[in-house]
């Protein structure tokens, strides 16, 4: 039951403080009130001496100025450009996450200044962690579960943007498909923080996201042939005696399964809808699938990174509309490579291992779609996910 707006703020869920979805070792932030600051807009947290007021605005101006319309949801941009940095204003890990996604776009835009642009994402990101696990900790209540969801949007996308990227990594350590499944597992713990509040979210401040939109779409024949080679691959897996355990069994036909739905969505929308395709798409399946076939792929486990990867095609045919989906593609395909390599199901991994080879400047199999899909409008704005 909505609470009423006279009603006094009530938690809408809570979770244990040592459970994080975050999977980030930065510890909490402290409940106590922090002192007065000038300027909090541009300095909300202590860490912040004077002389990085001015690098602060330097962030939020690009943020509302060139990062928001990168997103692609045209209808919505005054929900990015105005709207959410206002939500910022109140909850400071919002507008620390803000500058650490301004941060990443600025590293990406300027190679010459990657190092200096990372270094800022890295001290934003970690600063907004620390608060939003702090909230997380305490309640999730109508006031703070729109900048919440904002949050675990702005994280996984910030975390896309970095994690292919090994400059920080030892010789070879880096892992892109370890990296993936991290960024799936976090975003699979804040759906289930952020189902309770979604229909909050739908009717406030951020509804013109849910709302009827144009969006990029995939090529119809990636999906269809993407789409047939699924079904093959569960056609082989139900007539195979492949002597699973009963969890692992369940754990990789239900994410077929998922996968295979919500590619149908995606090719067959319905005549009429709410929404159209943009990046969330990208979120809906890693907020379906369970924990454990994440800790299957982190197993290595050879089936579960069959299915990983053939979704991976949906991040590498991403990359020509979102800059922070480039650099996945090949790193992806080297990490299946190298996990399947005595595998005897390495083949059925081939093509999709090929896909995400290809030249991310190819454009010509990628455009936009005014139509939409109720299906997919049905996942997006239901209360079974939260990207």
């Amino acid at each position: 039951m909505v609470e009423s707006e006279d009603s006094p703020t009530q938690p809408l869920s809570t979770y244990p403080s040592s459970q994080s979805p975050l999977g980030d070792d930065v510890p909490l932030a402290s409940t106590t009130e922090a002192p007065l600051v000038p300027f909090p807009f541009l300095s909300v947290d202590p860490a912040d001496a004077p002389e990085c007021w001015l690098s602060n605005a330097e962030l939020i101006f690009h943020y509302t100025n060139v990062t928001c319309h990168s997103i692609l949801s045209g209808h919505a941009m005054p929900t990015y450009q105005v709207i959410i940095p206002q939500e910022g204003l109140s909850q400071p890990y919002l507008m620390r996450m803000i500058m650490a996604l301004s941060s990443f776009h600025l590293a990406y835009l300027n190679k010459d200044k990657r190092p200096h642009y990372l270094a800022l994402a890295n001290k934003q990101q970690s600063l907004a962690v620390r608060g939003l696990r702090g909230t997380l900790g305490q309640a999730v209540t109508r006031e703070n579960c729109h900048a919440l969801w904002v949050s675990s949007i702005f994280l996984a996308i910030s975390k896309f943007a970095f994690s292919p990227n090994c400059e920080h990594h030892q010789d070879g350590c880096c892992s892109a498909l370890s990296n993936l499944v991290d960024i799936f597992s976090m975003i699979n713990g804040m759906m289930a923080i952020m189902r309770s509040s979604i229909h909050l979210i739908q009717i406030g401040p951020l509804k013109a996201i849910f709302s009827k939109r144009q969006g990029f779409r995939y090529a119809r024949e990636d999906l269809q042939e993407l789409l047939q080679r699924l079904s093959d691959l569960d056609g082989v897996l139900k007539s195979m005696n492949l002597d699973l355990d009963p969890s692992v069994q369940l754990a990789v036909t239900s994410a077929l399964e998922r996968l295979i739905s919500c590619v149908t969505d995606i090719i067959n929308p319905p005549d009429s809808g709410s929404c159209s395709m943009d990046i969330k798409i990208l979120f809906i399946w890693p907020s379906e699938v369970s924990q454990g076939f994440f800790d299957l792929i982190r197993a290595r486990h050879p089936l579960a990174v069959v299915i990983l990867a053939h979704y991976c095609c949906l991040i590498r045919w991403s990359a020509s509309a979102y800059w922070f989906c480039r650099g996945w593609g090949r790193p992806l395909a080297d990490s299946v490579t190298s996990i399947l390599e005595d595998s005897d199901l390495a083949h059925w991994a081939e093509w999709s291992v090929k896909v995400m080879r290809e030249d991310e400047e190819r454009t010509s199999n990628e455009y936009w779609y005014p139509d939409a899909s109720t299906a997919l409008a049905d996942r997006l704005s239901g209360m079974n996910w939260v990207i």
